[in-house]
């Protein structure tokens, strides 16, 4: 085995290697030494994997915006599972200000190339723009979540059922939508609602509101 590779793919190799402790003993920090020396040499597999160490704190301190970085890399060079990633932290806002075209734009291009998960989220992006639990939609990232399954199954059962229950929705969905679109992509704007809602939904859940996946009642 050469132990100091200058070809991207060998560098990309000898990190699996330490990566999986195969001939060598396993190191996920010289693991990602080679890993970054492949990608900086534009080795794609490399930019992927470096970007997902990142992500998930792996060899390396836990840093999004340097995954983000990777992973956009990766992406613009056509690697699907990266395209992927790349528009899950956008339409999340990790790494990067959320930013659902961005997000649209990446998952796109990975369900093109027959990406199963991209396309799942190509659906749950189109249920956030149709409606409902917008604020929550954006907080918790889905329209599709045990939060906003909470929500709605409360909305449908709860609130629909008084006057002032059907005039709050009524006017929620008129002024949340703007509210999202001004504030959405900001930190304080998730953190404030984040903590807000979760008090609220500890509490709905504790009165037997289930958190289940809910199909909203037409």
């Amino acid at each position: 085995m050469n132990e100091n590779p200058t070809n991207a793919e060998e560098q990309f190799a000898l990190g699996i290697n330490y990566w999986c402790g195969s001939g060598v003993p396993k190191d996920m920090e010289k693991a990602v030494y080679w890993y970054t020396k492949a990608a900086e040499q534009g080795y794609v597999k490399a930019q992927h994997e470096l970007g997902t160490n990142y992500y998930n704190g792996q060899g390396v301190p836990q840093n999004f915006e340097k995954a983000v970085y990777w992973y956009t890399k990766a992406a613009e060079q056509g690697f699907a599972q990266a395209q992927y990633n790349l528009g899950v932290g956008y339409a999340r806002g990790i790494g990067v200000p959320r930013d659902l075209e961005k997000a649209k734009y990446w998952l796109t291009k990975a369900a093109e190339q027959g990406d199963a998960d991209a396309k799942e989220g190509l659906d749950k992006l189109k249920k956030a723009k149709k409606g409902g639990c917008y604020v929550a939609t954006c907080v918790y990232g889905s329209y599709d979540c045990p939060e906003v399954w909470t929500l709605r199954r409360y909305r449908d059962s709860k609130l629909s059922a008084s006057w002032f229950g059907r005039r709050f929705i009524q006017t929620y969905y008129t002024v949340s939508p703007k509210i999202v679109e001004l504030f959405g992509n900001q930190r304080w704007f998730n953190g404030l609602w984040k903590s807000v809602l979760n008090k609220f939904i500890r509490k709905l859940q504790n009165s037997g509101i289930d958190n289940s996946p809910y199909k909203d009642i037409p």
